[in-house]
């Protein structure tokens, strides 16, 4: 076994707790959280917490320093005030993320007391002041705990639920009836929370998703009103489908599942327009992804932007975190319509009096519109390609709290400096999730640096450097420790041969 502080390597902070240990095939003892946590002064980010705090950085570098399991204590500062003794050390509930795919080592929370003598004996001092010391002088105390041995069998049983996709469907008639226009919006949120929250505390509070995606959902039921009341007599070219989507925030599973067994075949899908947070327009600026996918979307947004004065921002790309991006995987051209993100995304005050329900009137107007412009057409809209893909715009300012209109959130905003490396790779929600060992690439940033490398879209990083790669949190924490401008190898597989490439890092 060994103690390794608070697990952390963060190499422009000049701090890593395993530096100077070698830890390979040893049972990891880990705090939580991070050191100087109340510290306004802190390197890591002040007092509020930082990416080195989650437990995904913490397993994902445990495992890059070849440890055989993780056992996470609860540092002191996070210990509850409660004058029951019996509950001033509680156990972590169970939670289980779905992208946990590539993990192959037992990750277990213990008591402190379960860890406080093998300390004793180790160090001659226990948890509390060897926190004590590591957040004096930010020096790790990092040891092996001769003789200390962990033994034991951990079994996970996957029960999985039951869930739903709602779909309606409007039939179409005449010689393209048997086409279908999907339109979606996913109904899901995350409830009291959890691993999805940007609120940054451990306390359980109903996120109540008023934009994200109550909004979207709203919108959905409005248009498919309306457009059955237009089509009472005449029913419309086109199949249209309606679907409210489950478990988007899971890894977009509803709308993935859909694509993997549609009620109606997907080569006589011509389009997917999709509906994720339209509630917050804000000087008439409303952003519709997709435009690209399809010859025939640029001219059709253009107009009916004009016709409902909104401020139009076209993003070409068909690929996002929505679920839109099943469909445009499966050579679909897709819409998605959204008014911007803001500091309550992912947050308990997303509440519906933020909402602005006339610019939801009217975007549902101007998607009312584009169906029944796509549905009544002469040919089926023209499949274009993009090249690489559209992230959602503000997305770092909504994580740091940064509301995109000049005020700040719960969590301080943070500049991003030239210095910030990245890659240029994106993935889809249920790639990330995938149970395969690797970091699927969805889609390559255009001229990025694993575009100019020659990565492409479908390849498996499996290496960066020294470490390996097995899912999203890998990647991102082996990113953090290099810098812009430097030189990578990156280890791939393409159609099952294992390739090395050379990437020279950016800078945002």
């Amino acid at each position: 076994m060994a103690f390794v502080g608070y697990g952390i390597t963060a190499p422009k902070l000049n701090y890593d707790d395993y530096s100077g240990i070698d830890v390979t095939g040893h049972a990891v003892i880990v705090l939580r959280n991070e050191p100087q946590k109340t510290d306004t002064n802190s390197p890591f980010e002040g007092s509020q917490p930082s990416d080195f705090s989650q437990l995904s950085h913490k397993v994902t570098n445990a495992i890059q320093h070849g440890a055989a399991a993780v056992l996470l204590v609860t540092d002191n500062a996070n210990l509850p005030e409660v004058t029951d003794p019996a509950k001033a050390d509680p156990l972590l509930a169970f939670l289980v993320k779905s992208n946990v795919g590539g993990r192959q080592i037992p990750i277990v929370h213990c008591q402190r007391t379960a860890v406080e003598p093998l300390l004793q004996a180790a160090a001659k001092m226990g948890l509390a002041k060897l926190e004590e010391q590591i957040d004096s002088d930010l020096k790790p105390r990092s040891m092996l705990l001769a003789g200390c041995r962990v033994t034991g069998e951990i079994s996970v049983v996957r029960a999985g639920k039951p869930l739903k996709n709602v779909v309606a469907v409007l039939p179409g008639s005449g010689p393209h009836a048997e086409e279908t226009i999907v339109l979606g919006a996913h109904y899901d949120h995350l409830g009291l929370g959890g691993s999805g929250s940007l609120a940054f505390t451990n306390k359980k509070e109903i996120h109540n998703g008023a934009d994200d995606n109550g909004s979207g959902t709203a919108v959905l039921i409005e248009v498919a009103k309306q457009l059955t009341l237009r089509h009472a007599q005449q029913p419309p070219a086109r199949r249209i489908v309606f679907i409210a989507f489950t478990a988007e925030e899971s890894g977009l599973i509803g709308s993935e599942r859909y694509v993997k067994d549609p009620l109606f075949p997907l080569s006589q899908t011509v389009a997917m327009l999709n509906l994720d947070m339209v509630g917050r327009l804000r000087q008439e600026r409303l952003t519709v992804y997709g435009t690209g996918t399809a010859a025939e979307f640029d001219p059709l947004i253009n107009r009916l932007g004009t016709k409902y004065a909104f401020s139009v921002v076209k993003k070409p790309g068909g690929y996002g975190p929505s679920d839109h991006s099943s469909f445009y995987q499966r050579s679909i051209p897709v819409l998605h319509f959204f008014t911007g993100l803001h500091k309550q995304y992912h947050r308990p005050e997303d509440d519906s009096e933020l909402l602005n329900v006339p610019g939801m009137a009217r975007i549902s107007q101007m998607v009312v519109d584009s169906i029944e412009e796509l549905a009544a057409a002469k040919q089926r809209p023209t499949l274009q390609k993009v090249s690489g893909g559209d992230d959602i715009e503000g997305l770092t300012e909504a994580l740091l709290g940064s509301s995109g209109d000049g005020t700040s959130g719960t969590k301080k905003t943070v500049k991003l400096g030239t210095g910030q490396p990245y890659l240029g790779v994106a993935s889809r929600k249920a790639a990330m999730n995938a149970e395969v060992a690797g970091y699927l690439v969805d889609r390559v940033t255009t001229d990025g640096p694993a575009a100019t490398a020659g990565v492409r879209s479908g390849d498996l990083i499996l290496k960066l450097g020294a470490d390996s790669i097995r899912n999203i949190d890998d990647l991102t924490t082996t990113l953090k420790k290099h810098k812009s401008g430097q030189k990578v190898t990156l280890q791939l597989r393409r159609a099952g041969v294992d390739l090395e490439v050379e990437a020279t890092l950016g800078g945002r």
